[in-house]
């Protein structure tokens, strides 16, 4: 697919929020050595990108203020510059977009399924933040809806980040959360971070 193809379906399917636009790798500041870790393994995994065989995704898993989902994004522009379908989406967004489709000509569930199905990468951003239980507690059709995505990106590129840790996920998903971690963590390496929000940087 052409580049100004590649773009139109990122610009129509990615839910990105404002304070992304401008994160790269070049302004992400470590706070320690574990988020420098992290941010060499995600730069090196957008570089060789074309090359990525057998792990072929990430999960950038730690409490929140770390700059999870800069990193994310900064491997968004990174493969995206190469030429490749790449959607970004924050979750909670995702099921509202979702949830507003049925009745609505511009969005069609159907069409964000495939879109997320078919993009070379796929990132999910803030996993396990988006509400998934109905009105008695039980788990709705979002959980259906994000076991559907991850069960087709099976040996598909993608990133994944969350604050929650995989029996917190399991837990969150109810009937389907073992599978759902189980496919998430299928070809994928962990990049754990840790450390204090640098949101609150000199409070």
């Amino acid at each position: 697919m052409d580049k100004r193809k590649a773009d139109i379906i990122f610009k129509k399917y990615s839910l990105i929020p404002d304070d992304l636009d401008k994160a790269t790798f070049n302004n992400y500041e470590p706070q320690n050595d574990l988020t420098k870790i992290a941010k060499e393994k995600c730069e090196w995994f957008a570089n060789h990108f074309n090359d990525l065989t057998g792990y072929n995704s990430l999960l950038l898993q730690g409490s929140y203020g770390l700059g999870k989902s800069h990193l994310a994004f900064s491997i968004t522009k990174r493969v995206r510059d190469l030429g490749k379908v790449v959607i970004f989406i924050t979750m909670p967004e995702l099921l509202n977009v979702l949830r507003g489709s049925y009745g609505n000509s511009e969005y069609k569930e159907s069409d964000i399924l495939t879109a997320c199905k078919d993009a070379d990468l796929l990132i999910l951003d803030d996993l396990g933040a988006e509400y998934v239980k109905n009105d008695e507690g039980k788990e709705s059709w979002a959980a259906d809806r994000i076991f559907q995505i991850i069960n087709s990106r099976i040996d598909k590129p993608n990133v994944f980040t969350t604050n929650l840790g995989s029996k917190e996920l399991a837990y969150k998903y109810g009937t389907h959360g073992g599978r759902i971690v189980s496919r998430m963590m299928n070809g994928t390496r962990l990049i754990k971070f840790e450390g204090k929000d640098y949101r609150l940087k000199g409070w």
